[in-house]
């Protein structure tokens, strides 16, 4: 018996895809109810983890119902397009903090194990609609322990709540035991570093660009190049500007009312109409042009600055910590992980002696 054949490419192909755009969708349509295994565990949000989990089990529920019954796919096809979807979905990060070599770490360890959770649970929900929620609709085929309506109703919400209930009690798990120490953000650091002198290829394409907007703005030509490509490799992966352009271009009222974060610089549309004192309406769509995005940006930048100047200052180690709390979180928060890894970027690119 053959188990993938050359039939079975194109379906797990749409699948795949599918699966990977809603799931983008869900990230960027809905910021207020996603998360994920490694935004849990450095900010500990339960809530918005369970939020995001049941949005996660409803899709994939949607979906293979979808495929399932109306488009007459098998039910390998799915398994495996959703798999591949997942999995397309975590190795970046896994590639990106080397989980690769989990037996190095205790806290890569978890991570991976959440990440392969993940994965078997997104499967495993396809798995339970096929098998039990699909014969219950279309077949009237009844999965009871007893013949009361009642317990019967009560065990199909139990198992509907199951995958919800462990990836919440997973991420908890993972926010206890898991810690931030010294040798692990230093590594990441080093990661880091190692990832902005290795993809420069987006400074070198718009290197006088940069230099005539940080000129106009007055701003550190560093500080600007550190952002854009800091930016770029956490926010910069074609599914993300694919799903800006969309929005912006083709749905730019709902753009406006998620405040999505938009373009090369990642700016929000709530801050670009700060910084410019223009309607949303009337830019929102030049935010994906690299150049006007670096200039808001450039603006942006010189505005935190100058507050800085004037700012209370004990909160703060120095002006680049300020710079990251702003530009990433608009509050104070210097227990957020990618805070300190921005500000040290900062510090040690820019120079703690250049004048910004």
């Amino acid at each position: 018996m053959t188990f993938l054949t050359y039939d079975d490419l194109l379906p797990i192909f749409v699948i795949s895809i599918l699966f990977s755009l809603v799931a983008i969708a869900h990230r960027i349509v809905l910021p207020q109810m996603y998360s994920s295994i490694l935004i849990f565990n450095y900010r500990g949000d339960y809530k918005k983890t369970t939020k995001s989990s049941a949005i996660r089990v409803l899709y994939v529920l949607i979906l293979t119902i979808l495929f399932y019954k109306v488009v007459k796919y098998t039910s390998h096809q799915i398994y495996l397009g959703i798999f591949i979807a997942c999995f397309l979905n975590v190795w970046p990060a896994i590639i990106q903090y080397h989980l690769l070599s989990f037996w190095k770490s205790k806290e890569k360890r978890i991570i991976l194990l959440g990440y392969i959770s993940f994965i078997v649970f997104s499967v495993f929900v396809a798995y339970i609609t096929v098998e039990v929620i699909c014969p219950m609709i279309f077949e009237n085929k009844e999965y009871a322990l007893f013949s009361n309506d009642g317990l019967e109703l009560i065990k199909t919400i139990i198992l509907c709540i199951i995958p919800i209930s462990f990836e919440g009690v997973l991420a908890k798990f993972t926010g206890i035991v898991t810690q931030i120490d010294i040798d692990t953000y230093l590594e990441e650091v080093k990661i880091l570093n190692n990832q902005l002198d290795i993809e420069n290829e987006i400074l070198n394409a718009y290197e006088y660009e940069i230099i005539r907007i940080c000129h106009a703005n007055d701003i550190n030509i560093e500080l600007l190049k550190t952002i854009v490509a800091l930016e770029y490799i956490y926010r910069g992966q074609w599914y993300n500007w694919l799903s800006e352009t969309i929005l912006c271009k083709y749905f730019p009222w709902l753009a406006i009312k998620k405040d999505i974060s938009v373009g090369l610089t990642q700016i929000k549309i709530s801050t670009a109409k700060e910084i410019l004192e223009m309607a949303p309406k009337k830019f929102v769509n030049k935010l994906m042009d690299p150049e006007f995005n670096m200039d808001v940006c450039a603006k942006f930048l010189k505005k935190i600055i100058d507050k800085y100047k004037i700012e209370n200052k004990e909160n703060y180690q120095d002006i680049y910590e300020y710079i990251a709390c702003s530009y990433l979180c608009d509050v104070y928060d210097d227990t957020n992980k990618t805070v300190l890894l921005y500000s040290t970027i900062l510090r040690n690119r820019v120079g703690i002696n250049v004048t910004l």
